[in-house]
């Protein structure tokens, strides 16, 4: 009977122990465990924006630590797909030691990528007003959700009328989430310097320059004298290449319509229309009359034998200029080699300009890199 007491007592003691010590784990993982388990993180009440196929900030979706309201020793690991968009979650990862917890936030992905599309030129001077609008589109039209946007997506905004003027035709495609991409490309068609009312003027890096060619006339009216800006830089330039043993003069700066139709009527006179055409602009045409352009050293082809031309080859930027007409390019800007006319640019076109000039082509055009275009 004694013994089974004391076996009774002792099942009831180790009882005791046993459930004493699971309290004491249970108490201790307790411990370790409360951080975790009652862990309370300030997650944004809307949901996360981010962009289609891209990362997602921490920061910039405030689930970063110092926005969760968690110090530096909780580490965050984040899960997420934003290759489709619309709403998703994101698996937020809490991990303090080897304790961790897992949240879910929502995320809304969006696509704020505008389509992508090149025009091969942006201004053009045609002799159809038939104009295949599509023609003028390089490669095709991508998109980083839609890929590939048929052109048949593209708006054609305005139209070419019988009539001689500028037009602006707006190329204009959007993508399914409502992104829209818009070129404006300009039409000449027919120009005269008796229809012009102002100079056209071309941009480039948000500035505007005046574009005088062999289809795009000025004004016949247009009479402004020397641009200040351009002689002081002339000046300027001619002072440096005397310094620098080169000196040379001007032989033409600034010719109004009627000085040009003399000049004109001439050369015409003595050399015939065709061959006075290849070297000499029509009245109405001629850069001469916008104020920014001169004729330096001497008014031959010899003229890129001499050191002087050499140092404007190298220089001339410097000070906003550009030759004009370069050997190779006859067919582009429909004149002959002039090494010695050049237009005042600014430093900043000029220079870009020239360094494209030095990276790939020497001879390199105004209009091609501008993107001007005419039917011939």
């Amino acid at each position: 009977m004694k013994k089974r007491k004391l076996k009774k007592g002792f099942k009831i003691m180790m009882i005791l122990v046993l459930l004493l010590a699971l309290v004491a784990v249970s108490g201790t993982a307790y411990v370790f465990l409360y951080p975790a388990v009652k862990l309370k993180i300030n997650l944004p009440k809307e949901p996360s924006q981010v962009e289609f196929g891209s990362e997602l900030d921490p920061v910039e979706a405030k689930l970063d630590n110092e926005s969760l309201g968690l110090g530096p020793e909780y580490q965050l690991s984040y899960k997420y797909d934003t290759k489709k968009v619309g709403e998703g979650l994101c698996e937020i990862t809490v991990k303090k030691g080897k304790v961790e917890r897992v949240f879910e936030h929502k995320i809304m992905v969006v696509d704020t990528t505008p389509p992508e599309f090149e025009v091969i030129y942006r201004y053009l001077y045609i002799k159809n007003i038939n104009q295949n609008f599509k023609a003028n589109i390089k490669g095709k039209i991508t998109d980083n959700y839609d890929r590939d946007i048929k052109i048949d997506k593209m708006e054609f905004l305005g139209k070419i009328e019988d009539k001689p003027g500028i037009y602006e035709i707006l190329y204009q495609v959007s993508d399914s989430s409502g992104n829209v991409t818009s070129k404006k490309v300009y039409y000449f068609y027919k120009l005269s310097p008796e229809m012009m009312e102002r100079p056209f003027k071309f941009t480039w890096n948000d500035k505007e320059y005046i574009l005088a060619n062999k289809w795009v006339p000025l004004p016949k009216s247009y009479a402004l004298g020397a641009d200040k800006e351009a002689r002081a830089q002339l000046d300027a330039m001619l002072a440096a290449m005397k310094k620098a043993g080169v000196g040379v003069g001007i032989k033409s700066g600034y010719r109004s319509y009627n000085a040009q139709q003399n000049i004109w009527n001439r050369d015409v006179a003595r050399d015939g229309e065709v061959e006075t055409a290849r070297f000499l602009a029509r009245p109405g045409y001629s850069e001469h009359q916008t104020g920014l352009t001169y004729d330096i050293g001497i008014v031959s082809a010899n003229f890129e034998k001499t050191d002087a031309f050499k140092w404007l080859q190298q220089h001339a930027q410097e000070y906003g200029f550009s030759m004009r007409y370069p050997k190779t390019a006859e067919s582009i800007t429909g004149y002959g080699y002039e090494p010695w006319h050049y237009r005042y640019l600014g430093v900043e076109l000029a220079t870009a300009l020239w360094e494209a000039r030095q990276s790939g082509n020497s001879d390199l055009t105004l209009e091609e890199f501008i993107g001007f275009y005419h039917e011939n």
